[in-house]
């Protein structure tokens, strides 16, 4: 399985992205962007997500970032609604990710039985 995050030009709203999937858009992404002095932006690289069970989001996967913890795909529309993590959403919309529980759920029915996954991280 080869899953990417492609990251678009961001804003001081948030970085826009795609997630792809064995080579196919599977949702949109919403990040933080890199010049956020309260949130952290995953460095363009290539990481483990394993399968990660927390009170707050409920069953999902920890993107595996050196000296950080929690990082998460996990539902969520604005930039606030993350410090770190990945917000996964159906549609875009200002500054935003719309339908996010349901491209959440839809990423964790497709993930259903795998328990780690390669991702790599890149920029258009």
């Amino acid at each position: 399985m080869q899953v990417t995050i492609l990251r678009f030009k961001e804003s001081e709203k948030g970085c826009p992205g795609i997630l792809v999937i064995d080579e196919e858009l599977f949702c949109l992404t919403l990040e933080p962007d890199s010049n956020d002095p309260e949130r952290f932006q995953i460095p363009i690289g290539y990481y483990t997500c394993k399968r990660f069970w927390g009170k707050k989001f409920g069953e999902t996967f920890e993107i595996v970032v050196k000296n950080h913890s929690a990082i998460l795909l996990h539902a969520g529309n604005f930039e606030e609604d993350t410090t770190g993590c990945v917000l996964l959403g159906m549609m875009k919309g200002t500054n935003s990710v719309g339908y996010s529980r349901i491209a959440h759920t839809a990423f964790m029915k497709r993930m259903k039985g795998i328990d780690e996954f390669p991702l790599r991280i890149w920029r258009f």
